[in-house]
């Protein structure tokens, strides 16, 4: 399987190295999913050059999100099945396959597109967060967003 990887922190355009790996197992309570799209965030710039809240462990792959079809179950994971359309958050999963805690993934329906489904998760959250926590945006307000 191959994986996209960073050794040493920095610029990930310069650092970033597709790499050979074995493929993951499922452990318990985990799923394999064979990844069709992932979402690149903020988050992996920050962790690409160790500015992130959390310490970046080297070897270190990018992208939280991922979409793609379930390879394999591990024990104790009865919502999804060998062949479901899935999205999920895991940390490393820029790469062909990656191995997610099965907590973090659910069915994805088939006229989801990859990309957009990926592109969600954190994105969304973090859009919904700035609004509403922080901004405290409220019923009857409006928003300009101006790009």
């Amino acid at each position: 399987m191959q994986i996209w990887r960073q050794h040493e922190l920095g610029d990930p355009v310069e650092l970033l190295r597709m790499e050979e790996a074995d493929s993951p197992e499922a452990g318990p309570g985990q799923v394999v999913v064979d990844v069709e799209a992932v979402g690149l965030t903020f988050v992996d710039c920050l962790m690409a050059r160790g500015l992130y809240q959390m310490e970046t462990r080297l070897p270190w792959s990018p992208c939280t999100e991922v979409v793609g079809r379930v390879r394999e179950v591990g024990d104790g994971v009865n919502h999804l099945a060998v062949g479901d359309r899935a999205v999920g958050i895991g940390g490393g999963s820029l790469a062909e396959q990656t191995a997610l805690r099965a907590s973090g993934v659910h069915k994805l329906a088939e006229g989801i597109s990859a990309g957009a489904a990926a592109a969600a998760l954190v994105n969304y959250g973090t859009s919904w967060f700035a609004l509403y926590d922080r901004g405290q945006l409220a019923e009857g307000e409006t928003l300009l967003v101006h790009a």
